[in-house]
Formats: structure tokens, sequence, C-alpha cells
């Protein structure tokens, strides 16, 4: 106990560097588990692009093939404008994930 109290400066210092090392820790595993969760959305916003691509196919052929079918087209249109909205929603989102995660690491230099 006397050994403490001479050098609590020291053994304060000590103490505050394990609080700092384990926040460093807790951050990068913070970090790690968002760029996860960004891949993981990521190819979600690519499975979802690739739907809209579909969609977008189905609806031209509907045009070339089928021109008096006037209100089918203008739902397939409807269906393809909101699917739009969806996917952009998610690029949006994941988009300001991605700047949200990485201005941590901007701040280090990294």
């Amino acid at each position: 106990m006397n050994w403490i109290l001479e050098n609590a400066v020291s053994v304060s210092f000590l103490i505050a560097e394990a609080a700092i090392i384990i926040a460093v820790v807790v951050l990068v595993l913070s970090i790690r588990a968002a760029i996860r969760r960004i891949k993981a959305s990521s190819a979600a916003l690519s499975q979802a692009g690739k739907a809209l691509a579909a969609d977008a196919q189905r609806v031209a052929d509907a045009l070339a093939a089928l021109p008096d079918r006037q209100a089918e087209v203008q739902l397939a249109i409807a269906d393809l404008s909101q699917h739009a909205a969806v996917v952009g929603v998610l690029a949006r989102h994941t988009l300001m994930t991605h700047r949200a995660i990485r201005r941590p690491l901007w701040f280090l230099g990294l």
C-alpha cells in the first residue's frame, strides 16, 4: 500500500493507459463488425440492383412485344419505380454507413 501511495502518478498513468488500450480494442472490434455489416448490405444492394435490371428488361420486353396492354405496362413501370426507390434508399444508407465507419479511420490517418 505504501508503494502505491509513493508512485500514485505512475499507477494512475498505467490505469489510464489500460483504459485507452481497452477503448481502442473496442473501437477496432466495432469497426470490424460495421465493415461486415457494410459488406452484407452491399451484397443485398447488388442483388437489388440485379433485380432492378431484370425488372427493367422485363418492362422493355413487354413494351416491345405488347403495345396494346397499356395497363399492365403502367403497373410494371410503377413497380419498377418503386424498386428503384428502394435501391436508392439502400445505396444512400450504405454510403452514409460507410462514411461513418471510415471517419474514425480518417482521424487516425488510415
